[in-house]
């Protein structure tokens, strides 16, 4: 008993249950599921109002990603939600697009390869003499402290994009 006299009912708990995500079925719904992950600090720094996280949502939801999906699959770069790393190679996947990524001997150079369903392919690279033209080869954060991975996220993007924009 709660100490106003009332019974405490405590909801049964199940699991092993199939996962689903929490799907919004109306702008209302999808401004709420907003506010709650805007409200959670659980967001991208970038992606940090409740507006922000809207727009995350429905530019997820043009592709097929669940909220949480897309607010973690989107960055704001020059004002502009757009899919990166990860985000992009589960779009394309999910379109059975098959994807290969590799590095140079030396460490160099990444490569990533994507093979449509139809058999069409798009090879793209991306350099450490690209990320130095870029002047992205000694900017503070990830490009210093895992330089592998920036080349490589790099060549996705240009491969997935030239090869599979209309995804």
């Amino acid at each position: 008993m709660a100490d106003n006299g009332q019974a405490i009912v405590k909801a049964h708990i199940s699991a092993g249950g199939k996962v689903a995500p929490i799907v919004p079925q109306s702008f209302d719904e999808a401004y709420r599921v907003a506010q709650v992950l805007a409200a959670s600090g659980m967001t991208p720094k970038d992606i940090n109002t409740p507006e922000k996280v809207m727009v995350a949502i429905m530019a997820g939801a043009e592709i097929g990603m669940a909220p949480f999906q897309a607010v973690q699959s989107f960055a704001i770069i020059n004002g502009r939600p757009t899919l990166w790393g990860d985000g992009m190679l589960a779009v394309v996947r999910a379109q059975g697009v098959k994807v290969k990524e590799y590095m140079s001997e030396d460490g160099a150079t990444a490569w990533c390869e994507v093979t449509r369903p139809s058999g069409e392919q798009v090879v793209r690279s991306f350099s450490e003499s690209d990320a130095k033209s870029a002047g992205l080869w000694n900017k503070q954060g990830p490009w210093t402290t895992y330089r592998k991975r920036m080349l490589q996220m790099r060549a996705r993007a240009w491969a997935v994009r030239d090869g599979c924009a209309d995804m």
